[in-house]
């Protein structure tokens, strides 16, 4: 009986925890309100789980609403360097130059995005694939999209946005887009973790097709 007091005693506590952090800084509700979804044992009644579900629905579509100015800002090319620590880029490079369908990769981050009041910190892994490889392996576009996701999630704060756009050897990106990537590479900046070989990136003017 001792211990199942201390174990709701706990539960509550956790949640509490949860719940200040999410009033703290309410960047935090999607992740915090996940939590507390795929644990619904956290919560004692039906009536908090139906709460914090709709409160969850609401945090991701405010999550995908942001999304979608960063991938705007993307393609014009309204980015700088992200501003990761040194583990993290040599992780990234790692990964990446161990990868055979990627290309080129850079990691940038857009400044002071905000979105319905809220001040997001965005940081954007850009992807370049190598179309024939991808195929020669058996991988999908989303599968590495997914793999990377999982990546930059690990390395950033549950409240910063993170985007992964992938983009084939074959097709081209936006010019500001283009001419943005290509300074960093021609530069050394250290967001290009890896810089594109010749003959494997195309230039400006892609439709916008060719985009998403």
């Amino acid at each position: 009986m001792c211990w199942v007091r201390r174990n709701s005693s706990s539960m509550k506590a956790g949640v509490f925890s949860l719940e200040a952090c999410i009033k703290a800084d309410p960047l935090w509700a999607l992740p915090a309100r996940g939590l507390l979804a795929q644990h619904a044992v956290l919560l004692e009644t039906d009536a908090q789980r139906h709460r914090n579900q709709t409160l969850l629905d609401r945090a991701r579509d405010k999550r995908e609403r942001a999304l979608g100015l960063v991938v705007e800002k993307l393609q014009q090319g309204a980015l700088t360097p992200a501003m990761l620590d040194a583990d993290s880029q040599v992780i990234l490079r790692e990964v990446f130059a161990g990868s055979d369908a990627v290309a080129a990769a850079w990691c940038a981050e857009i400044d002071d995005l905000v979105h319905d009041k809220r001040h997001y910190r965005a940081v954007v892994l850009v992807l370049r694939l190598r179309t024939e490889r991808l195929l020669e392996l058996g991988l999908s576009e989303d599968e590495v999209r997914d793999e990377a996701r999982l990546l930059l999630g690990g390395l950033l704060p549950g409240s910063a946005l993170r985007l992964v756009w992938t983009v084939y050897t074959t097709e081209a990106l936006s010019s500001e887009l283009d001419a943005r990537l290509t300074q960093w590479a021609l530069s050394g900046e250290s967001c290009c973790l890896m810089p594109p070989k010749a003959g494997e990136s195309v230039g400006p003017g892609a439709r916008a097709a060719a985009l998403r």
